[in-house]
Protein backbone atom coordinates (compact mmCIF):
# COMPACT_ATOMS: atom_id res chain seq x y z
CA UNK A 1 0.00 0.00 0.00
CA UNK A 2 1.27 3.45 -0.90
CA UNK A 3 2.35 5.32 2.23
CA UNK A 4 2.57 8.85 0.80
CA UNK A 5 0.01 10.89 -1.13
CA UNK A 6 1.64 12.98 -3.84
CA UNK A 7 -0.26 16.24 -4.27
CA UNK A 8 0.32 18.62 -7.16
CA UNK A 9 -0.38 22.33 -6.85
CA UNK A 10 -1.34 24.55 -9.77
CA UNK A 11 -1.57 28.25 -9.00
CA UNK A 12 0.88 29.95 -6.65
CA UNK A 13 -0.84 33.24 -5.89
CA UNK A 14 -1.78 34.30 -2.38
CA UNK A 15 -4.10 31.38 -1.63
CA UNK A 16 -1.88 28.93 -3.50
CA UNK A 17 0.99 29.80 -1.16
CA UNK A 18 -1.27 29.14 1.84
CA UNK A 19 -2.17 25.75 0.39
CA UNK A 20 1.48 24.93 -0.31
CA UNK A 21 2.38 25.59 3.30
CA UNK A 22 -0.50 23.40 4.52
CA UNK A 23 0.39 20.49 2.25
CA UNK A 24 4.08 20.67 3.16
CA UNK A 25 3.19 20.57 6.88
CA UNK A 26 0.86 17.56 6.56
CA UNK A 27 2.32 14.18 7.41
CA UNK A 28 2.05 11.58 4.67
CA UNK A 29 1.93 14.07 1.78
CA UNK A 30 4.50 14.95 -0.84
CA UNK A 31 4.05 18.34 -2.50
CA UNK A 32 4.91 19.05 -6.11
CA UNK A 33 4.35 22.13 -8.26
CA UNK A 34 3.72 22.90 -11.90
CA UNK A 35 5.36 25.91 -13.55
CA UNK A 36 2.65 28.08 -15.10
CA UNK A 37 2.87 31.89 -15.24
CA UNK A 38 4.68 32.92 -12.05
CA UNK A 39 8.15 31.33 -12.36
CA UNK A 40 9.67 33.28 -9.46
CA UNK A 41 6.92 32.29 -7.02
CA UNK A 42 6.90 28.69 -8.23
CA UNK A 43 10.66 28.36 -7.90
CA UNK A 44 10.65 30.00 -4.47
CA UNK A 45 7.93 27.67 -3.17
CA UNK A 46 9.71 24.67 -4.64
CA UNK A 47 12.89 25.58 -2.78
CA UNK A 48 11.09 26.55 0.44
CA UNK A 49 9.22 23.26 0.75
CA UNK A 50 11.66 20.96 -1.07
CA UNK A 51 8.90 20.25 -3.59
CA UNK A 52 9.44 18.85 -7.06
CA UNK A 53 8.91 21.52 -9.72
CA UNK A 54 7.64 20.34 -13.08
CA UNK A 55 8.71 22.45 -16.08
CA UNK A 56 5.07 22.79 -17.19
CA UNK A 57 1.55 21.70 -16.35
CA UNK A 58 1.55 18.89 -18.92
CA UNK A 59 4.49 17.21 -17.18
CA UNK A 60 2.59 17.12 -13.89
CA UNK A 61 -0.52 15.89 -15.70
CA UNK A 62 1.39 13.00 -17.27
CA UNK A 63 3.11 11.85 -14.07
CA UNK A 64 1.19 8.80 -12.87
CA UNK A 65 2.75 9.07 -9.40
CA UNK A 66 0.76 12.27 -8.74
CA UNK A 67 -2.38 11.16 -6.90
CA UNK A 68 -4.29 14.44 -6.60
CA UNK A 69 -4.01 18.06 -7.69
CA UNK A 70 -4.98 21.20 -5.82
CA UNK A 71 -6.38 23.92 -8.12
CA UNK A 72 -5.66 27.46 -6.88
CA UNK A 73 -6.20 29.24 -10.17
CA UNK A 74 -8.59 32.10 -11.07
CA UNK A 75 -12.21 31.01 -10.80
CA UNK A 76 -12.94 30.95 -14.51
CA UNK A 77 -10.23 28.30 -15.06
CA UNK A 78 -11.52 25.73 -12.59
CA UNK A 79 -13.60 23.69 -15.03
CA UNK A 80 -10.90 23.54 -17.70
CA UNK A 81 -8.19 22.29 -15.37
CA UNK A 82 -10.42 19.99 -13.31
CA UNK A 83 -11.75 18.14 -16.35
CA UNK A 84 -8.20 17.66 -17.68
CA UNK A 85 -7.07 16.32 -14.34
CA UNK A 86 -9.95 13.86 -14.07
CA UNK A 87 -9.24 12.63 -17.58
CA UNK A 88 -5.64 12.06 -16.46
CA UNK A 89 -6.87 9.98 -13.52
CA UNK A 90 -6.19 12.49 -10.74
CA UNK A 91 -8.31 13.33 -7.73
CA UNK A 92 -9.05 17.07 -7.50
CA UNK A 93 -9.21 19.56 -4.67
CA UNK A 94 -10.52 22.86 -6.02
CA UNK A 95 -10.57 26.27 -4.39
CA UNK A 96 -13.99 27.80 -4.03
CA UNK A 97 -16.06 28.62 -5.91
CA UNK A 98 -16.25 25.36 -7.78
CA UNK A 99 -17.26 27.21 -10.93
CA UNK A 100 -18.90 30.40 -12.15
CA UNK A 101 -21.85 28.73 -13.90
CA UNK A 102 -24.06 25.74 -13.20
CA UNK A 103 -23.03 24.20 -16.52
CA UNK A 104 -19.35 24.32 -15.53
CA UNK A 105 -20.08 22.92 -12.06
CA UNK A 106 -22.07 20.05 -13.58
CA UNK A 107 -19.30 19.33 -16.08
CA UNK A 108 -16.78 19.01 -13.25
CA UNK A 109 -19.08 16.69 -11.32
CA UNK A 110 -19.73 14.54 -14.37
CA UNK A 111 -16.01 14.31 -15.21
CA UNK A 112 -15.26 13.18 -11.64
CA UNK A 113 -17.93 10.48 -11.88
CA UNK A 114 -16.66 9.21 -15.23
CA UNK A 115 -13.13 8.98 -13.87
CA UNK A 116 -14.28 7.53 -10.52
CA UNK A 117 -12.23 10.18 -8.74
CA UNK A 118 -12.92 12.53 -5.84
CA UNK A 119 -13.80 16.20 -6.32
CA UNK A 120 -13.59 18.28 -3.16
CA UNK A 121 -14.23 22.03 -3.01
CA UNK A 122 -12.47 24.24 -0.47
CA UNK A 123 -15.44 25.18 1.70
CA UNK A 124 -13.26 25.68 4.74
CA UNK A 125 -15.96 26.83 7.17
CA UNK A 126 -17.04 23.22 7.64
CA UNK A 127 -13.64 22.65 9.25
CA UNK A 128 -13.32 25.82 11.34
CA UNK A 129 -13.77 24.89 15.03
CA UNK A 130 -16.31 27.68 15.64
CA UNK A 131 -18.56 26.55 12.80
CA UNK A 132 -18.17 22.87 13.69
CA UNK A 133 -19.23 23.57 17.28
CA UNK A 134 -22.28 25.46 16.05
CA UNK A 135 -23.20 22.58 13.75
CA UNK A 136 -22.80 20.08 16.60
CA UNK A 137 -24.98 22.25 18.89
CA UNK A 138 -27.71 22.44 16.25
CA UNK A 139 -27.66 18.68 15.67
CA UNK A 140 -27.70 18.02 19.43
CA UNK A 141 -30.81 20.17 19.83
CA UNK A 142 -29.01 22.68 22.05
CA UNK A 143 -30.73 25.65 20.37
CA UNK A 144 -34.11 23.97 20.11
CA UNK A 145 -35.59 24.17 16.63
CA UNK A 146 -33.27 26.23 14.38
CA UNK A 147 -35.23 29.15 12.96
CA UNK A 148 -32.84 31.54 11.26
CA UNK A 149 -29.19 32.25 10.54
CA UNK A 150 -27.69 35.65 9.80
CA UNK A 151 -24.12 36.35 8.77
CA UNK A 152 -21.74 38.88 7.32
CA UNK A 153 -18.36 38.58 5.63
CA UNK A 154 -16.81 41.99 4.96
CA UNK A 155 -13.36 42.74 3.54
CA UNK A 156 -11.60 45.29 1.34
CA UNK A 157 -10.36 42.60 -1.00
CA UNK A 158 -10.56 44.67 -4.17
CA UNK A 159 -8.08 47.12 -2.66
CA UNK A 160 -5.70 44.56 -1.17
CA UNK A 161 -5.85 41.29 -3.15
CA UNK A 162 -6.14 42.01 -6.83
CA UNK A 163 -5.06 38.56 -7.97
CA UNK A 164 -2.40 37.84 -10.57
CA UNK A 165 -2.73 40.41 -13.38
CA UNK A 166 -5.75 41.85 -11.57
CA UNK A 167 -8.14 39.01 -12.38
CA UNK A 168 -10.33 39.74 -9.34
CA UNK A 169 -11.31 43.03 -10.99
CA UNK A 170 -12.84 41.18 -13.93
CA UNK A 171 -16.32 39.98 -12.91
CA UNK A 172 -16.29 37.47 -15.77
CA UNK A 173 -13.31 35.81 -14.07
CA UNK A 174 -14.05 36.27 -10.37
CA UNK A 175 -17.84 36.21 -10.03
CA UNK A 176 -17.68 39.17 -7.66
CA UNK A 177 -18.49 39.03 -3.97
CA UNK A 178 -21.39 36.61 -4.49
CA UNK A 179 -19.37 33.70 -5.84
CA UNK A 180 -15.91 34.53 -4.53
CA UNK A 181 -16.84 35.57 -0.96
CA UNK A 182 -20.48 35.00 -0.04
CA UNK A 183 -20.26 31.40 -1.24
CA UNK A 184 -18.60 30.55 2.09
CA UNK A 185 -21.71 31.45 4.06
CA UNK A 186 -24.18 30.04 1.55
CA UNK A 187 -22.47 26.67 1.88
CA UNK A 188 -22.42 26.98 5.69
CA UNK A 189 -26.17 27.72 5.75
CA UNK A 190 -26.96 24.56 3.78
CA UNK A 191 -24.67 22.60 6.07
CA UNK A 192 -26.16 24.01 9.28
CA UNK A 193 -29.72 23.33 8.13
CA UNK A 194 -28.88 20.03 6.36
CA UNK A 195 -31.02 21.27 3.48
CA UNK A 196 -31.01 23.30 0.30
CA UNK A 197 -32.92 26.58 -0.01
CA UNK A 198 -35.99 26.69 -2.21
CA UNK A 199 -35.85 30.48 -2.70
CA UNK A 200 -32.87 32.81 -3.05
CA UNK A 201 -33.16 36.60 -3.40
CA UNK A 202 -30.08 38.77 -3.75
CA UNK A 203 -29.45 42.48 -4.32
CA UNK A 204 -26.21 44.39 -4.35
CA UNK A 205 -24.02 47.30 -5.32
CA UNK A 206 -21.65 47.23 -8.24
CA UNK A 207 -18.02 48.26 -7.90
CA UNK A 208 -16.34 50.25 -10.70
CA UNK A 209 -15.31 47.00 -12.41
CA UNK A 210 -18.99 46.12 -12.90
CA UNK A 211 -19.12 43.23 -10.43
CA UNK A 212 -21.68 42.90 -7.64
CA UNK A 213 -19.18 43.56 -4.89
CA UNK A 214 -21.41 44.40 -1.90
CA UNK A 215 -24.29 41.97 -1.71
CA UNK A 216 -27.28 41.15 0.51
CA UNK A 217 -28.81 37.70 0.07
CA UNK A 218 -31.91 36.13 1.64
CA UNK A 219 -32.57 32.39 1.48
CA UNK A 220 -35.72 30.48 2.43
CA UNK A 221 -35.33 26.86 3.52
CA UNK A 222 -37.89 24.12 4.17
CA UNK A 223 -39.95 24.36 7.37
CA UNK A 224 -39.93 28.15 7.24
CA UNK A 225 -36.28 28.53 8.15
CA UNK A 226 -34.57 31.72 6.98
CA UNK A 227 -30.99 32.81 6.30
CA UNK A 228 -29.49 36.24 5.58
CA UNK A 229 -25.96 37.23 4.63
CA UNK A 230 -24.19 40.46 3.76
CA UNK A 231 -20.88 40.16 1.94
CA UNK A 232 -18.51 42.79 0.62
CA UNK A 233 -15.27 43.29 -1.25
CA UNK A 234 -15.70 47.06 -1.02
CA UNK A 235 -15.00 47.93 2.62
CA UNK A 236 -12.74 50.94 3.08
CA UNK A 237 -9.48 50.59 4.97
CA UNK A 238 -8.43 47.01 5.58
CA UNK A 239 -11.11 45.35 7.75
CA UNK A 240 -11.91 41.69 8.11
CA UNK A 241 -15.33 41.39 9.73
CA UNK A 242 -16.86 37.92 10.01
CA UNK A 243 -20.01 37.14 11.97
CA UNK A 244 -22.81 34.62 12.22
CA UNK A 245 -25.81 34.10 14.48
CA UNK A 246 -27.97 30.99 14.77
CA UNK A 247 -31.40 31.78 16.19
CA UNK A 248 -33.20 28.82 17.72
CA UNK A 249 -36.53 28.36 19.44
CA UNK A 250 -34.75 27.98 22.80
CA UNK A 251 -31.25 29.46 22.47
CA UNK A 252 -29.03 31.34 20.04
CA UNK A 253 -25.37 31.09 19.06
CA UNK A 254 -23.20 34.05 18.03
CA UNK A 255 -19.68 34.20 16.65
CA UNK A 256 -17.67 37.30 15.71
CA UNK A 257 -14.18 37.49 14.24
CA UNK A 258 -12.64 40.93 13.88
CA UNK A 259 -8.82 41.01 13.98
CA UNK A 260 -8.86 44.79 14.42
CA UNK A 261 -10.35 44.23 17.88
CA UNK A 262 -7.27 42.37 19.12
Amino acid sequence: MKQTVKIGLVGTGEIGQVHAQAHAATAGTELCLAALVQPDAERRLSEQFAAQLYPNYEALLDDQTVDAVDICLPNDLHRQFAVQLFEAGKHVFCEKPRALTLADADAMRDAARRADRFLMVGHVLRFWPEYRRAKEAIEAGAVGRPLAISARRMVSLLAGTRGDRGWRHDPQRSGGAVLDMQIHDLDAFCWFFSARPHTVFSRGLRSPDGALSHVFTHLEFPEGRQAFVEASFMMQGNPIDIFFRVLGSERSIEYTFNPAAF
